[in-house]
């Protein structure tokens, strides 16, 4: 028979209904914590094409 959950992880599983974080996220964030050992995202946007373009640049000029 399995245990019964911790009344901390109840209180924090109810907390984080109203932000509607799906347990799929919760999961990921846990893994980011344990690889990297923050929780902080990563950079956003910016440009993602030119290092690839530059790689070629002796065959493209």
């Amino acid at each position: 028979m399995s245990k019964a959950l911790s009344v901390d992880l109840r209180e924090r599983v109810a907390a984080a209904v109203p932000f509607r974080v799906s347990a799929a996220s919760a999961v990921r964030w846990a893994a980011l914590v344990r690889e990297v050992g923050s929780g902080e995202p990563g950079p956003l946007g910016g440009d993602r094409r030119s290092a690839r373009i530059e790689a070629h640049a002796a065959l493209i000029l």
